[in-house]
């Protein structure tokens, strides 16, 4: 009777342990789940010849043509199987393209919408046969030097970084887009009445992520050292101690900018998206495909035909520029994540 009496006492008990247990394995998991939802890039290196990949390339400056080639381009020819190689520019040079790649396509586009209309005007030439590539290398001539090399030489710089680019993309499943580390940076402030009013709405991604960063409390102290050399900030570095701050006050959060070393873990934590700046990057093709299934790419490029010649979005948001973020974005919709290496 006692130990009938003590197994009733200590039912209850035993329930509730095993309830708990099970609450905080379950939460455990979760926030694990939350925090590591895309982790970062599983960097490998091997053998890629059997891969099938595809480059696309916007020439805007013939005189950094034979450059984008010889140190990017090659690369890739060595180290993969090119199934196609379409090379699009305001005016042609057919000639000497296809003499050095035989494969090679031109279409000749006109000067709106900078890279971003050159490239879905490309998506929408090759139609179907996206899907003959696994992967797909977009680069273009980017007219600052130091930006183009920075963003071409971790991922086509030599035959062993387009091995390391494609094996690495092997071992991430979960990675979509994957740029050069250094100009991989968080979603910033531009263009974001765009992203999230219009574009949003428009291409069915979420735009909750800026939520995100407005939860970061006001009392988050500024550390100058991280604001002026993180390198999302690079366009600061000139400024002065006291120009540095003002510029905090006033445009820091305004802008979305990384201002000191626990916001960094903090975004990373949420999975907040990324984006490369400057739009040379390996893509996945699969959720690129899944996306272009709905979405028209002569459309979105007609979409940007306002927007002519070189500009910046200094004044007002841009379309063409959006699409530069919005590109990370609908391949997260789709669970890819955008990372450097």
């Amino acid at each position: 009777m006692r130990t009938d009496f003590v197994r009733q006492r200590l039912r209850p008990v035993i329930a509730l342990t095993i309830f708990l247990f099970f609450f905080v394995a379950v939460s455990s998991f979760v926030t694990r789940k939350k925090t590591n939802a895309f982790p970062e890039l599983l960097v490998g290196s091997g053998d890629v010849s059997s891969i099938k990949v595809g480059i696309l390339v916007q020439v805007g400056n013939w005189g950094v043509w034979d450059e984008l080639a010889s140190h990017c381009i090659d690369h890739v020819f060595r180290a993969s199987r090119v199934e196609f190689l379409l090379v699009s520019s305001h005016q042609g040079n057919h000639a000497s393209i296809r003499e050095r790649y035989p494969i090679a396509e031109v279409v000749i586009v006109p000067n709106f919408g900078a890279d971003i209309a050159a490239f879905f005007i490309q998506l929408t030439y090759l139609g179907g046969r996206i899907d003959d590539a696994d992967y797909i290398l977009k680069i273009h001539t980017k007219s600052r030097d130091w930006w183009r090399k920075g963003l071409l030489e971790p991922i086509c710089g030599k035959p062993a970084k387009v091995q390391n680019a494609i094996t690495s993309l092997q071992q991430s499943p979960r990675v979509g887009v994957l740029g050069a580390q250094r100009y991989t940076f968080f979603l910033d402030g531009n263009d974001e009445t765009l992203i999230k009013h219009t574009l949003a709405k428009q291409f069915d991604f979420s735009a909750a992520f800026y939520s995100w960063y407005d939860a970061i409390a006001s009392s988050a102290k500024y550390d100058p050292g991280v604001y002026r050399n993180w390198p999302a900030n690079f366009d600061l570095k000139h400024l002065s101690s006291k120009s540095l701050e003002s510029h905090y006050l006033k445009y820091g959060r305004k802008e979305r900018r990384v201002f000191n070393r626990d916001m960094i873990k903090y975004l990373k934590a949420t999975s907040y998206p990324r984006f490369i700046a400057g739009t040379c990057a390996w893509f996945r093709v699969r959720p690129l495909s899944d996306f272009l299934a709905i979405h028209s790419p002569e459309a979105i490029a007609e979409s940007l035909l306002p927007e002519v010649g070189y500009f910046r979005d200094d004044e007002h948001d841009r379309f063409t520029h959006s699409w530069e973020r919005v590109l990370s974005l609908i391949m997260l919709e789709r669970g890819y994540s955008t990372v450097g290496i």
